[in-house]
């Protein structure tokens, strides 16, 4: 044993998870339907490496993202054009959003390799698989 002081420990910064992601994307969507616009307005967040902001900024509508925008959360509504891979294995997709940048379509494509490593796959799977009974589909992503 030793009477030496413990060494400080290094901060270090943790990989954003699914779940803290889950739940950044719950908060803003219950805010912004339950709350009055004014009081919408005014939430902000901590967010590493930018420090407080504008909950509402923080979430960007994917018609209005520009190059200068990353590091925010991109949000629209996306069409699933289609599923790549066999159904015995992980499936990939590819989304077309109904909004465009600059009047050039943007799409989301996750390669089959993508989603085998992925640990919520079935879940992102089962919701694919209601791909014919919804209009469309709400993505969100980080930017």
């Amino acid at each position: 044993r030793t009477d030496a002081p413990a060494a400080p420990r290094q901060r270090t910064q943790r990989p954003r998870r699914t779940r803290d992601f889950e739940l950044l994307v719950d908060t803003f969507r219950q805010a912004r339907a339950e709350l009055p616009a004014e009081e919408f307005k005014q939430l902000d967040i901590r967010i590493s490496g930018l420090g407080r902001i504008a909950l509402r900024a923080y979430f960007q509508h994917i018609g209005y993202a520009t190059p200068g925008s990353a590091g925010k959360v991109f949000y629209g509504g996306a069409d699933l054009v289609r599923r790549y891979g066999a159904p015995s294995r992980p499936q990939g997709f590819r989304f077309k959003f109904r909004d465009r940048i600059d009047g050039k379509p943007v799409f989301l494509y996750v390669a089959p390799e993508t989603l085998q490593d992925y640990p919520h796959r079935r879940y992102l799977e089962d919701i694919l698989g209601c791909a014919e009974t919804v209009r469309y589909f709400t993505l969100y992503a980080l930017g």
